[in-house]
C-alpha cells in the first residue's frame, strides 16, 4: 500500500515538475520574443523623425516598421501630412514583385532565410515563424498599411527600391547561381523553409538586402533628384546606412 502511495506521489511530482517546466519554457519564449520585438521598435507608438541638410537641400528620415501598433501607423500618417504641407517629396521602400515567378520567391526566401511576405502580409510571416510556440505578445500588432492609406500618392511620392528580380539577380551576380534543393519546394514560399542548412551567411545577405538597396536610394538623392525636400520612408535597418552615406557626401545634422 505504501509503495502504491509512494508511486502515485512520485508520478504526481513528475507531472507537476514537467508542467512547471513547460510553463517556464513557454513564458521564457514569450519574454524573449517580446524583448526582440521591442528592440526593433515593433511595440512603439510614435515614429522618430530626423532631418539632415546640405545647402538648400533637406532629407528627412521616417523609419518604417512593417509590423507595428495601430498608434505607430497613425503617427506615421500624421507626420506624412505635416511633411507634405512643408513641401516634402517622399521616397518609399517597396520591393516590387510584379514578376510572380515561383522560383524567384523561393530564391529570395533562401537569401533572406525568412518566409516570403506575399502582398506585404508580414503578420503571416510572423505566424509562420511562431507556429506552435504558444507565444503571447505584449501588444497587438498590425501589418504596415498600404502607402495610400498613409497619405502617399503618385504626385507626392515614388518607389525607390529594387524589385525581387533585381535583388536575386544582384545576389547571383556577386555569389553565383542560387541552387534550389528539393526541400525548397516542400512548402509554400510564404512559409519557413524546410531546408536545414542554408549556405548564405549574414554578410552576403546584408550586402544585397541592405547595402544594394541603400545605394539605390543614395544615388537617387545625390545624382537624380530635383526635389529640395525629400523624406525617406524605409525600414529601420536601412535608415542608418542611407543617412551615413549622405553625411559622407556633405549633408549635416
Amino acid at each position: 500500500m505504501n509503495r502504491i502511495i509512494f508511486h502515485k506521489k512520485f508520478v504526481l511530482n513528475k507531472v507537476i515538475s514537467f508542467s512547471f517546466l513547460l510553463i517556464t519554457l513557454v513564458g521564457c519564449k514569450s519574454y524573449l520574443y517580446n524583448k526582440a520585438y521591442k528592440s526593433i521598435g515593433a511595440f512603439d507608438e510614435e515614429v522618430k523623425l530626423e532631418i539632415i541638410r546640405k545647402a538648400d537641400k533637406e532629407v528627412a528620415f521616417l523609419p518604417m516598421i512593417h509590423v507595428s501598433t495601430d498608434l505607430y501607423y497613425k503617427d506615421v500618417r500624421n507626420k506624412i501630412d505635416s511633411l507634405e504641407r512643408e513641401g516634402y517629396h517622399f521616397y518609399y521602400e517597396f520591393v516590387n514583385n510584379d514578376n510572380k515567378e515561383d522560383t524567384l520567391q523561393r530564391k529570395i526566401r533562401k537569401i533572406l532565410n525568412l518566409p516570403f511576405a506575399s502582398d506585404r502580409d508580414y503578420l503571416s510571416v510572423i505566424d509562420s515563424l511562431m507556429k506552435s510556440k504558444n507565444i503571447k505578445l505584449d501588444k497587438e500588432l498590425f501589418n504596415q498599411p498600404e502607402y495610400e492609406e498613409l497619405g502617399l500618392n503618385k504626385a507626392n511620392s515614388q518607389n525607390v527600391d529594387a524589385s525581387v528580380e533585381e535583388i536575386v539577380a544582384h545576389f547571383e551576380n556577386l555569389y553565383g547561381n542560387i541552387v534550389l534543393e528539393p526541400c525548397d519546394f516542400e512548402n509554400s514560399p510564404n512559409e519557413k523553409s524546410n531546408c536545414e542548412n542554408l549556405e548564405f551567411d549574414e554578410e552576403k545577405r546584408e550586402s544585397v538586402v541592405i547595402d544594394f538597396r541603400n545605394k539605390i536610394v543614395v544615388d537617387r538623392i545625390l545624382r537624380q533628384s530635383k526635389h529640395d525636400k525629400i523624406t525617406v520612408i524605409y525600414g529601420r535597418a536601412h535608415i542608418k546606412g542611407i543617412k551615413e552615406a549622405l553625411l559622407d557626401n556633405g549633408y549635416a545634422q
